[in-house]
């Protein structure tokens, strides 16, 4: 086997895997598929034949072997130019059935012609330097020039065809794979009108070798297969269809953040929308420029619509990534949500009177109306948890009964807004000697009780019975009116309660009863 035989091999086995392997790529794209497919197969078999035709032990046997390869080259052109048609959605020009049948008839009549005589090959000659058979074309036929006449326009027509494809594309993978299939076809379109065509026409040295040359054809289409999905660019529509049937308003701009393209329902955001392409889109929404120029991916946007209205929106910022280019621009989809920015408002001011409504129940439920101190119930609920924590911790507490000496006679004689004030005054001051474990409430009309924590020691509970009447040794002073008052107070520890609150209670009562008799009338 001569090293021509073997590059023809390889090419036939390349073809046929490329073959196999598209028959079961994308199934749903049954006719684009089977047109490359048949590209593949005719390449493949050219080649298969071709081999023959180089390791032929005499003339008459490569004569044999070039029918079949002939036939298999002027299929290859129809196949290819089957493909191109739909690749390039061009199919709407063959529709007629007179139209779709003219692609056929020459290259039918070449393969019909090739049975009986070889159509671009004038005789074979071994060739001195390469040891195989080679064209001697140095008096072609007229089926040589109607064999270079077919190839030729066939091709050129498939060039138009992916020109056009690429001049009308908007997208850079659609245009990098029609100037990718026009420099490889005609580099190899080329070198085969060189070998087979062309030099035999002046000398036999070297052999046909156009064959070969589709490997490069091979390499090239695996690779837009793999990298570029060719034969998956019709499998969903265009990417701008979709962009333009999108309900949320879509934005793209490139890199600087200017308007590439703006679809239906984003033209209703911005005056003028028509004419915004190549807009600075932070012109547009000013207030919002740092945001959308900055890496945030969703930001909220205030603005106002070409028709007036107020619209609140929600936009997410996506970064458009080409696998050659890197980033190419940002997508801003907008989403309407005023409606819901309203909900949450509404939902909010509710939330909020819920909560005041809460504080104000809260408060007048544990708080006394007038003076701002614990009231009745929160004073019971105070003194059973000191309760619980002395049995607990077998320590002890004390609680201090008072009430304000003449309070009846001052509101008789000045009115129950001033006996409030009075009120209002004593809790104040009872604040003022409060300390950090007191507990000070009102428990009804004139009477207040505080509860001590902690307390063990008889003299500490007196002196601080005694620093309580001492705060209301100094007059009141309401209105220009001054008002003599002042407390009486009992006290009594919970040790000596025999652990019930009642008695304490009734101690502590008890204790400033006595104090109460015991100051002059």
């Amino acid at each position: 086997m001569t090293f021509y035989s073997l590059a023809a091999y390889t090419c036939f086995v390349v073809f046929i895997i490329l073959f196999v392997y598209i028959i079961f790529l994308n199934k749903r794209q049954f006719h684009l598929n089977s047109s490359s497919a048949m590209v593949c197969l005719s390449l493949g078999l050219w080649n298969f034949f071709n081999m023959f035709v180089y390791s032929a032990d005499t003339k008459s046997s490569a004569y044999l072997w070039h029918i079949p390869a002939s036939i298999c080259m002027f299929l290859f052109p129809v196949f290819t130019l089957d493909f191109f048609v739909r690749f390039t959605n061009n199919r709407s020009r063959f529709q007629k059935i007179g139209v779709r049948i003219l692609p056929y008839i020459l290259p039918a009549g070449l393969i019909v012609h090739s049975f009986f005589k070889p159509a671009f090959v004038t005789d074979f000659v071994l060739s001195d330097v390469f040891k195989v058979w080679s064209y001697d074309n140095s008096k072609p036929s007229i089926w040589y020039f109607i064999t270079l006449f077919y190839l030729g326009s066939y091709f050129v027509l498939i060039f138009i065809m992916l020109y056009q494809w690429q001049k009308n594309s908007r997208y850079k993978m659609e245009k990098r794979i029609a100037y990718g299939f026009i420099l490889v076809d005609s580099f190899v379109i080329l070198m085969g009108f060189v070998t087979d065509l062309f030099l035999p026409l002046f000398t036999s040295i070297v052999p046909p070798t156009a064959n070969l040359f589709t490997l490069i054809f091979a390499a090239f289409f695996w690779f837009s297969i793999r990298y570029y999905h060719v034969l998956y660019i019709r499998h969903t529509p265009s990417s701008e269809k979709i962009f333009h049937t999108i309900i949320d308003p879509i934005v793209y701009t490139d890199n600087t953040f200017h308007i590439v393209l703006i679809n239906e329902s984003a033209k209703r955001l911005f005056a003028d929308a028509d004419r915004l392409t190549g807009t600075y889109l932070p012109s547009l929404i000013p207030e919002y420029e740092d945001l959308i120029c900055s890496d945030e991916k969703t930001i909220d946007v205030r603005l106002t619509l070409a028709d007036g209205q107020g619209k609140d929106l929600m936009c997410n910022k996506t970064a458009v990534i080409d696998r050659l280019d890197g980033k190419t621009g940002e997508i801003f989809i907008f989403k309407d949500i005023t409606q819901q920015v309203k909900e949450e408002e509404e939902l909010k001011t509710i939330n909020q009177k819920y909560a005041q409504t809460a504080e104000e129940m809260y408060y007048f439920a544990n708080f006394d109306a007038v003076t701002g101190l614990h009231n009745r119930e929160n004073f019971f609920r105070q003194l059973t948890a000191e309760k619980e924590k002395a049995d607990r911790n077998e320590s002890d507490f004390a609680l201090i009964y008072m009430d304000l000496n003449e309070f009846k006679k001052i509101n008789d004689e000045y009115g129950h807004n001033t006996g409030d004030i009075v009120l209002q005054m004593a809790a104040s001051r009872f604040m003022k000697i409060k300390r950090e474990n007191d507990y000070i409430a009102r428990i009804g009309g004139d009477e207040f009780v505080l509860i001590i924590s902690e307390m063990k020691d008889d003299t500490l509970l007196v002196q601080r019975v005694k620093e309580l009447k001492q705060i209301f040794l100094e007059d009141i002073a309401i209105n220009a009116v001054i008002l003599h008052s002042s407390i009486s107070a009992g006290a009594a520890l919970y040790s000596q309660a025999d652990g019930s609150t009642e008695k304490l209670i009734h101690l502590a009562d008890a204790a400033m009863y006595r104090d109460k008799k015991s100051k002059p009338e």
